[in-house]
């Protein structure tokens, strides 16, 4: 007797309709979203350290020049944004993503 799996991933969700242990298959998925979750979580992680410390030494650079040019403001407030996500953005998803919410 066929049984009908639901397999879905972060990019897609499909239908098979196959015969297979329980145990094999709930070991495997478990396994792969156990791979997917720690490969999410290192991400945002080197993300939010590193993209941390590289804005706020940028920041700290343009803000002790006194020019005024389109550019440099420009740089400042991309490294502002920039900072914010990594420091309420990423953890957010970082707590969404453990929770599993």
């Amino acid at each position: 007797m066929g049984t009908v799996l639901y397999h879905s991933s972060l990019s897609s969700f499909y239908i098979s309709n196959q015969t297979s242990t329980e145990d094999e298959y709930s070991t495997n998925n478990h396994l792969l979203h156990l791979f997917i979750f720690v490969a999410i979580w290192t991400i945002l992680m080197i993300t939010i350290v590193f993209g941390s410390i590289g804005n706020i030494l940028v920041l700290y650079i343009y803000i002790n020049r006194n020019d005024n040019k389109t550019c440099t403001f420009f740089i400042k407030m991309l490294a502002i944004v920039d900072l914010i996500i990594c420091l309420i953005l990423a953890p957010l998803e970082l707590y969404q993503t453990t929770t599993g919410g």
